[in-house]
């Protein structure tokens, strides 16, 4: 099987640069319909230089990823380490999302090699924790109380990845998951983020990039044999040879795609789909065809909570519901998957506060913590300050 070789974390990101620059080759010759669509086309025009930098500075790639994060790296590491780290993760909700969660699977910002004088972040109990944390703190300790509610697998575990920016999930799942198979599917562009990414910080994974060339098909049928995949979006009709699928996912990418390539996707993994899939998006894309994206999920998924249960037990009104700040999590899944089990998951979102999200007898009960909701006060007014402040 063609995995990138050796431990070296230099050597094996200066390999799947080469090889991505080949993955471009291919698909500018033969798919050219499956290039970067606006904004996304202005992104990596912009960030083009990536590709000439030297292996040793993508080892710092996240200090180039500015563009996909929306933020400032500098707005981090020289901001919030002078604000009090407790403080922050209680008023920002990092706390309530970990709640429940051992310390060692939460989300965290990871230092630079070379670099750990910078810190993305307030330090708390050990952790660095920013503005981009509190998310994947979301999603992570989400993934483990749905993993805890779970049978245990049987088989080595398959998570697919749709968009994976530079990498940070991932990072952060595989704690979760250490013994799972993780495939990534995205841009060629940001599969050179995320592959220099993981290869930094874990070069000891058995890695594969799709190299013009391979039997892809032979490659990821074999899930036993490696641990990390990357798949160009050009060729994510391949993920059709996983054996099957346990976990899929996707935060925020799916309304920045065209309609059609979002159904692509979902038609993939649905009919492999073991366990579940999280979808954290807002619902209008920039695509005005777009139907939606929960009516989309709604097509192939049955959907805890449903897109009713967030209107009518949140009050959310019709344009806070459209409003690009409201991010629902949705968890999918279909008659052939495992059952949820009595899970408790959490959520916070500047449209609706901090919410519980309760699976009782087959229905999401949603209910808002009225502590972390309070909107008088001194945390309310930290809490307002640091929204403003992350943007």
């Amino acid at each position: 099987m063609p995995l990138l070789s050796g431990t070296d974390a230099v050597k094996r990101i200066e390999q799947a640069r080469n090889i991505i620059i080949r993955q471009l080759a291919e698909r500018d010759a033969q798919f050219p319909e499956f290039g970067p669509v606006f904004p996304w086309t202005l992104v990596n025009r912009a960030q083009s230089y990536v590709f000439d930098l030297p292996a040793e500075a993508l080892r710092r790639v996240r200090l180039h990823a500015d563009a996909m994060n929306g933020t400032l790296g500098s707005y981090e590491y020289l901001h919030y380490p002078t604000l009090n780290g407790e403080i922050f993760c209680r008023d920002t909700g990092y706390l309530f999302l970990g709640e429940d969660v051992p310390v060692d699977m939460w989300a965290r910002e990871y230092d630079l090699p070379g670099m750990e004088e910078l810190k993305f972040g307030v330090q708390y109990k050990g952790l660095t924790v920013g503005s981009l944390t509190g998310p994947r703190q979301q999603n992570v300790c989400n993934l483990y109380r749905l993993m805890k509610a779970s049978p245990k697998p049987e088989q080595r575990l398959v998570f697919v990845e749709i968009g994976a920016g530079y990498g940070s999930f991932a990072l952060d799942a595989r704690r979760v998951l250490p013994e799972c198979t993780y495939v990534i599917v995205d841009l060629p562009e940001t599969i050179l983020y995320s592959a220099s990414y993981l290869s930094a910080h874990r070069p000891d994974l058995r890695t594969y990039v799709y190299a013009p060339g391979d039997d892809i098909t032979a490659v990821l049928k074999n899930v036993e044999e490696y641990d990390l995949a990357f798949i160009p979006n050009y060729r994510a009709s391949a993920i059709e040879a996983l054996p099957y699928i346990d976990i899929g996912f996707n935060a925020i990418s799916f309304p920045e795609m065209a309609q059609e390539t979002v159904e692509q996707y979902l038609g993939l993994i649905a009919p492999k789909l073991r366990r579940f899939f999280i979808s954290v998006n807002y619902r209008q894309p920039a695509d005005i065809r777009h139907t939606g994206i929960d009516n989309l999920l709604s097509e192939r998924f049955q959907l805890f909570p449903t897109p009713h249960d967030y209107r009518s037990q949140l009050k959310i009104s019709d344009t806070a519901y459209d409003d690009h700040n409201f991010r629902p999590t949705f968890i999918g899944v279909t008659d052939a998957c495992l059952p949820l089990g009595d899970v408790e998951l959490r959520c916070v979102s500047t449209t609706f506060g901090h919410v519980k999200i309760r699976n009782l007898a087959g229905h999401a009960v949603l209910s808002k913590d009225r502590a972390e909701n309070n909107d008088k006060g001194p945390a309310a007014v930290l809490r307002k300050l640091l929204r403003k402040m992350a943007g």
